[in-house]
């Protein structure tokens, strides 16, 4: 019979965040560990700077989703500012793409084109599997939870959401833990030595929110309250790059931060002598940079945000503390100043279960390959 198909459906995604990087791990993983059993394709509805344009054109059919290179993918960069038109040329794109596609399983990340793919298989009779695989916890407001029912089962990168799914009402039958691959880099790790007693070295990684989902302010602040030295190291971009900046400014810690402005497609090839990743996420699904810190042996310090944290840290990796307490914050960033040196291999292992091979099992198990 050949290979069976799987399609992934994304939509309004920015080419530069997590779920990105997930798909083309997954994309990897895939090619390399199960290439006779699946053909893995990505349809795009709309990205890049697609969606911001839109916001002032009629429809707008430019955007750039460099993270697509070297994927099985098709992109459809049309959006309009307006939602009617934009919905009614994604159904087309959708519609299309699944009935010449003859796939036997489809991933949606987005709840509308879920509900989508359950009418099409209703009228034109398919018999594709269905998965809603959304990527934030579903408290967060990203589209119509109830669209996302209409899946034949869902997909929780965290145990978080496993609960939020039975919220809704889906059968626990129907849900199945998915949580997203990191790779292992255990074996290219030296053992971790303190560069310096000066200070406490931080990194973070990601979209510069000042508050909003990544509340960049909360870490500011907190480092502004620290009673021992404190450098930061800032790596991303977004749309409130400015008001950090003064910010930083303001709260006199241009000695203490250094901004390197702008999407790399392996910032960690610019982290230099860190001693910890820090997220101050209000909301997430499965944070990638964490994984991806705890898999490179980085101990990580993280906000108890819904959903994600909990699946990763352990005494042994990091810290968590609750979402927005600045104090809570500080007084940690306070505590690694003495912490020394610690066993990055060791950090890495616990990392395992997300590891290619365990996920390659969770694929098959999930696929029934």
């Amino acid at each position: 019979m050949g290979n069976k198909r799987l399609l992934i459906v994304t939509s309004y995604i920015s080419g530069n965040g997590g779920i990105e990087r997930v798909i083309q791990k997954m994309d990897s993983i895939l090619k390399d560990k199960l290439s006779d059993k699946l053909v893995c394709e990505i349809l795009s509805l709309s990205g890049g700077d697609c969606v911001e344009k839109a916001r002032k054109c009629w429809i707008s059919g430019t955007g750039n989703e460099k993270w697509l290179n070297g994927l099985n993918s098709t992109r459809v960069p049309l959006v309009s500012k307006f939602k009617i038109v934009t919905l009614f040329m994604h159904s087309v794109a959708l519609l299309f793409k699944i009935l010449f596609g003859g796939y036997s399983y489809v991933l949606c990340t987005g709840p509308f084109q879920v509900y989508l793919l359950k009418r099409i298989k209703e009228i034109f009779r398919k018999k594709y599997i269905i998965y809603a695989w959304p990527h934030f916890s579903l408290d967060a407001g990203h589209g119509k939870n109830e669209l996302i029912k209409h899946a034949d089962y869902f997909l929780a990168i965290s145990k978080d959401i496993i609960p939020q799914f039975s919220d809704l009402g889906v059968n626990e039958n129907r849900i199945i833990y998915f949580p997203n691959p990191f790779y292992d880099f255990s074996n290219e790790i030296e053992n971790y030595k303190k560069t310096t007693n000066d200070s406490v070295n931080l990194v973070y990684i990601g979209r510069l929110l000042f508050e909003g989902q990544k509340r960049v302010k909360d870490l500011l602040e907190a480092i502004s309250k620290t009673i021992n030295p404190v450098k930061l190291t800032i790596i991303g971009d977004g749309q409130d790059y400015n008001k950090i900046v003064d910010y930083i400014k303001g709260k006199k810690l241009e000695n203490n931060v250094k901004i390197m402005k702008g999407w790399h497609d392996n910032p960690w090839e610019k982290v230099e002598n860190v001693d910890f990743l820090i997220l101050t996420s209000a909301y997430e699904g499965l944070p990638t940079v964490l994984g991806e810190a705890l898999s490179r042996g980085i101990k990580v310090i993280t906000s108890d945000c819904k959903t994600g944290p909990r699946d990763f840290v352990t005494p042994e990796n990091g810290y968590i503390y609750p979402v927005s307490d600045i104090s809570a914050l500080s007084k940690i960033i306070d505590s690694c100043y003495q912490s020394g040196d610690y066993d990055r291999y060791s950090i890495s292992k616990t990392m395992s279960e997300f590891y290619p091979d365990s996920y390659v099992h969770r694929i098959c198990e999930m696929l029934k390959l």
